[in-house]
Protein backbone atom coordinates (compact mmCIF):
# COMPACT_ATOMS: atom_id res chain seq x y z
CA UNK A 1 0.00 0.00 0.00
CA UNK A 2 3.09 1.97 0.39
CA UNK A 3 4.48 1.86 -2.23
CA UNK A 4 1.23 2.66 -4.27
CA UNK A 5 1.24 6.11 -2.76
CA UNK A 6 4.26 6.49 -3.29
CA UNK A 7 4.23 5.81 -6.73
CA UNK A 8 1.29 8.19 -6.62
CA UNK A 9 2.94 11.10 -5.07
CA UNK A 10 6.14 10.49 -7.62
CA UNK A 11 4.10 10.68 -10.70
CA UNK A 12 2.09 13.86 -9.32
CA UNK A 13 6.02 15.55 -8.79
CA UNK A 14 6.97 14.73 -12.20
CA UNK A 15 4.17 16.35 -13.79
CA UNK A 16 4.12 19.35 -11.57
CA UNK A 17 7.92 19.18 -12.76
CA UNK A 18 7.41 19.33 -16.32
CA UNK A 19 4.65 22.08 -16.48
CA UNK A 20 6.98 24.44 -14.48
CA UNK A 21 9.94 24.33 -16.50
CA UNK A 22 11.69 27.66 -16.02
CA UNK A 23 12.58 29.56 -19.16
CA UNK A 24 9.74 28.43 -21.13
CA UNK A 25 6.10 28.79 -21.51
CA UNK A 26 3.77 25.80 -20.59
CA UNK A 27 0.26 24.75 -22.17
CA UNK A 28 -2.10 23.11 -19.86
CA UNK A 29 -4.81 21.30 -22.13
CA UNK A 30 -6.90 20.90 -19.09
CA UNK A 31 -7.56 24.79 -18.58
CA UNK A 32 -10.26 25.95 -21.06
CA UNK A 33 -10.80 29.24 -20.11
CA UNK A 34 -7.81 31.79 -20.26
CA UNK A 35 -6.96 34.13 -17.10
CA UNK A 36 -7.95 37.48 -17.05
CA UNK A 37 -5.60 40.22 -17.70
CA UNK A 38 -5.57 43.72 -18.31
CA UNK A 39 -5.45 45.27 -22.24
CA UNK A 40 -5.23 48.03 -24.33
CA UNK A 41 -8.70 47.84 -26.08
CA UNK A 42 -8.89 49.50 -29.77
CA UNK A 43 -11.68 49.08 -32.24
CA UNK A 44 -11.53 48.37 -35.70
CA UNK A 45 -13.16 51.62 -37.09
CA UNK A 46 -13.83 51.02 -40.75
CA UNK A 47 -14.46 55.16 -40.98
CA UNK A 48 -11.07 55.89 -40.07
CA UNK A 49 -9.24 53.94 -42.44
CA UNK A 50 -9.39 54.42 -46.06
CA UNK A 51 -9.30 50.87 -46.64
CA UNK A 52 -11.89 48.24 -44.78
CA UNK A 53 -8.43 46.29 -43.03
CA UNK A 54 -6.55 48.20 -40.00
CA UNK A 55 -2.92 47.45 -39.21
CA UNK A 56 -3.20 46.13 -35.23
CA UNK A 57 0.65 46.41 -34.79
CA UNK A 58 3.28 46.83 -31.47
CA UNK A 59 6.94 46.73 -30.91
CA UNK A 60 9.17 46.65 -28.68
CA UNK A 61 13.29 46.58 -28.99
CA UNK A 62 13.58 45.13 -32.46
CA UNK A 63 10.84 42.89 -31.79
CA UNK A 64 7.37 43.34 -33.57
CA UNK A 65 4.03 41.88 -34.38
CA UNK A 66 2.28 43.19 -37.72
CA UNK A 67 -1.47 41.91 -37.77
CA UNK A 68 -3.93 43.41 -40.93
CA UNK A 69 -7.71 43.13 -39.76
CA UNK A 70 -11.17 43.67 -41.27
CA UNK A 71 -13.35 46.12 -40.14
CA UNK A 72 -15.68 43.40 -38.56
CA UNK A 73 -12.66 42.46 -36.16
CA UNK A 74 -11.39 43.95 -32.87
CA UNK A 75 -7.68 43.80 -31.35
CA UNK A 76 -6.18 44.60 -27.65
CA UNK A 77 -2.71 45.28 -27.31
CA UNK A 78 -0.69 43.73 -24.25
CA UNK A 79 2.59 46.66 -23.67
CA UNK A 80 5.93 44.67 -23.28
CA UNK A 81 6.10 42.49 -19.83
CA UNK A 82 9.41 43.32 -18.17
CA UNK A 83 9.17 40.69 -15.70
CA UNK A 84 7.48 38.11 -18.54
CA UNK A 85 9.82 39.50 -21.32
CA UNK A 86 6.90 39.04 -23.50
CA UNK A 87 3.85 41.05 -25.54
CA UNK A 88 1.08 40.37 -27.57
CA UNK A 89 -1.86 41.47 -29.89
CA UNK A 90 -5.23 38.98 -29.38
CA UNK A 91 -8.03 39.30 -32.13
CA UNK A 92 -11.39 38.65 -32.44
CA UNK A 93 -14.95 38.74 -33.92
CA UNK A 94 -16.84 41.95 -33.06
CA UNK A 95 -19.71 39.04 -32.71
CA UNK A 96 -17.59 36.90 -30.84
CA UNK A 97 -15.90 39.22 -27.88
CA UNK A 98 -15.68 35.99 -25.29
CA UNK A 99 -12.41 33.93 -26.90
CA UNK A 100 -9.43 35.11 -28.53
CA UNK A 101 -6.87 34.67 -31.02
CA UNK A 102 -3.73 35.84 -29.12
CA UNK A 103 -0.50 36.20 -30.91
CA UNK A 104 2.52 36.48 -28.68
CA UNK A 105 6.71 37.61 -28.54
CA UNK A 106 8.20 35.77 -25.71
CA UNK A 107 11.53 36.85 -24.16
CA UNK A 108 12.47 33.46 -23.80
CA UNK A 109 12.04 30.15 -25.78
CA UNK A 110 8.17 28.74 -26.15
CA UNK A 111 7.78 25.16 -24.47
CA UNK A 112 4.80 23.09 -24.47
CA UNK A 113 4.32 20.07 -21.53
CA UNK A 114 1.42 17.29 -21.63
CA UNK A 115 0.60 14.25 -23.46
CA UNK A 116 -1.34 13.70 -26.76
CA UNK A 117 -0.29 16.25 -28.24
CA UNK A 118 0.41 16.48 -32.35
CA UNK A 119 1.78 19.07 -34.60
CA UNK A 120 1.85 19.80 -38.47
CA UNK A 121 3.06 22.05 -40.50
CA UNK A 122 0.68 25.07 -41.66
CA UNK A 123 1.72 27.15 -44.13
CA UNK A 124 0.28 31.17 -44.60
CA UNK A 125 -0.70 32.84 -47.88
CA UNK A 126 2.18 35.71 -46.98
CA UNK A 127 4.83 32.53 -47.10
CA UNK A 128 4.76 32.41 -43.24
CA UNK A 129 5.23 28.77 -41.49
CA UNK A 130 4.31 27.55 -37.90
CA UNK A 131 4.28 24.30 -36.32
CA UNK A 132 0.25 23.57 -35.38
CA UNK A 133 0.00 22.06 -31.82
CA UNK A 134 -3.12 20.08 -31.05
CA UNK A 135 -4.22 17.65 -27.80
CA UNK A 136 -5.56 14.51 -28.64
CA UNK A 137 -8.92 15.63 -26.22
CA UNK A 138 -9.58 19.14 -27.57
CA UNK A 139 -11.46 19.94 -30.66
CA UNK A 140 -9.31 22.71 -32.08
CA UNK A 141 -5.52 23.49 -32.29
CA UNK A 142 -3.96 24.84 -28.82
CA UNK A 143 -0.68 27.18 -30.74
CA UNK A 144 1.06 27.78 -33.34
CA UNK A 145 4.19 28.28 -32.78
CA UNK A 146 6.54 30.28 -35.83
CA UNK A 147 10.03 30.83 -35.81
CA UNK A 148 12.03 33.38 -33.53
CA UNK A 149 9.56 33.01 -30.21
CA UNK A 150 6.11 34.22 -31.70
CA UNK A 151 3.17 32.21 -30.89
CA UNK A 152 -0.22 32.32 -31.64
CA UNK A 153 -2.69 30.65 -28.83
CA UNK A 154 -6.13 29.06 -29.31
CA UNK A 155 -7.77 31.24 -26.21
CA UNK A 156 -11.24 29.67 -26.22
CA UNK A 157 -11.81 30.01 -29.88
CA UNK A 158 -13.76 26.98 -30.06
CA UNK A 159 -17.17 28.88 -29.51
CA UNK A 160 -16.76 30.78 -33.13
CA UNK A 161 -14.36 28.68 -35.07
CA UNK A 162 -16.74 27.02 -37.62
CA UNK A 163 -18.26 30.48 -38.51
CA UNK A 164 -14.85 32.71 -38.37
CA UNK A 165 -12.33 30.36 -38.74
CA UNK A 166 -11.28 30.35 -42.30
CA UNK A 167 -10.35 33.94 -41.29
CA UNK A 168 -8.87 33.93 -38.65
CA UNK A 169 -6.19 31.70 -40.09
CA UNK A 170 -6.34 34.77 -43.23
CA UNK A 171 -5.57 37.50 -40.75
CA UNK A 172 -2.29 35.62 -39.20
CA UNK A 173 -1.12 35.34 -43.04
CA UNK A 174 -1.04 38.98 -42.85
CA UNK A 175 1.32 38.63 -40.00
CA UNK A 176 4.39 40.37 -39.83
CA UNK A 177 6.78 39.72 -37.05
CA UNK A 178 10.61 41.29 -35.92
CA UNK A 179 11.97 44.75 -37.09
CA UNK A 180 9.92 44.14 -40.06
CA UNK A 181 6.69 44.84 -37.96
CA UNK A 182 7.76 47.89 -37.01
CA UNK A 183 8.26 49.79 -40.51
Amino acid sequence: MKTILLLFALAALLINTACSMKGSTAINPCISTPEPNTRLTASVNPTAVQSPDTVASYHYEGAGIALSLPADWEYAIDAHDAEAGQFSIAFWPKAQPQAVLEVVHYGTPFGVCGTGLTTQTVSFANGLEGSMGTYADLDNWSFIAFENDYVAHNEGIGLWWDAYGAQALEILGTAVFGEEAVR
